[in-house]
């Protein structure tokens, strides 16, 4: 079974535990908001927790990719946010960050695309001291105007051939894009990252969804995807008995595509 993740506050490590969820995935921004206490005291329980603290999301946002012309609010924040991620054990920081990139009007989309293969080289850069991989995530037009679709995201990674600038896909964004299961299997070794949610609802993946949340895990294996699938969901009811839903869910669609192993 590939390894399941939840989008969620620090603070449900102990639901995520009882639902058996491998991993939790938080915000850049919660991180940074824990005073050194706090990152003492959250050390100290994932200590003790069976669930894994790797990966976080909302990597970059409050200003724009374009009018930091010099770099210097990017750099400024990085050298504050990189050293505490890492404190933490951020292995994998999700790019999604639509407002970051978000493309202003009028500027040529070919300048804009120039301009985020930059960032990217400079925050590889940034990330090797630390061992960290950004994983650049495909948001659907709604929610950014560049980088929509799996095969505009591949286009950065393999463009810039960096070995810590790797691929995400979020199943929500992908589908709702209109594209295809059997696009995975143009992504063999540059898919490190996935998120999962309804791609209508975006509600938590349940049994009753009637979504091919079969064929997903079968495109997966047959890449031999290692990397987890994190819900990036909402969640309307009460946490644990979702948390133990998506679960449930996602171990059937995973046994139902490639059997027991």
């Amino acid at each position: 079974m590939m390894k399941l993740g939840f989008c969620t506050a620090f603070s449900n490590l102990d639901l995520l535990e009882k639902a058996g969820i491998d991993n939790l995935e938080t915000t850049v921004y919660e991180i940074m908001q824990w005073s050194d206490e706090q990152v003492r005291e959250n050390m100290k329980k994932l200590g003790s927790s069976s669930v894994r603290f790797e990966s976080c999301n909302c990597l970059i946002g409050g200003f724009s990719l374009y009018e930091d012309h010099d770099w210097s609010k990017t750099d400024a924040y990085f050298a504050r946010v990189l050293p505490r991620l890492a404190e933490v054990g951020m292995k994998k920081l999700v790019f999604g960050s639509g407002g970051y990139r978000r493309v202003p009007e009028g500027m040529e989309m070919e300048a804009a695309r120039e301009r985020i293969l930059e960032f990217l080289t400079r925050l590889s850069e940034k990330m090797k001291p630390y061992g960290m991989t950004a994983v650049i995530e495909p948001l659907f037009q709604k929610g950014c105007n560049i980088i929509n679709t799996s095969a505009e995201g591949a286009e950065y990674v393999r463009e810039l051939g960096l070995p810590n600038i790797r691929l995400l896909i979020d199943y929500r964004h992908f589908i709702y894009e209109g594209e295809h299961l059997t696009a995975i299997e143009n992504y063999e070794g540059i898919l490190t990252h996935t998120h999962i949610a309804h791609p209508v609802t975006f509600a938590t993946p349940a049994r009753w969804d009637c979504i091919d949340y079969v064929g997903w895990f079968r495109a997966l294996d047959k890449i031999g995807y290692q990397g987890a699938v994190v819900a990036e969901s909402s969640v309307f009811g009460d946490l644990l008995t979702e948390l133990e839903e998506f679960r449930i869910t996602m171990e059937e669609a995973y046994a139902a595509a490639v059997g027991k192993r």
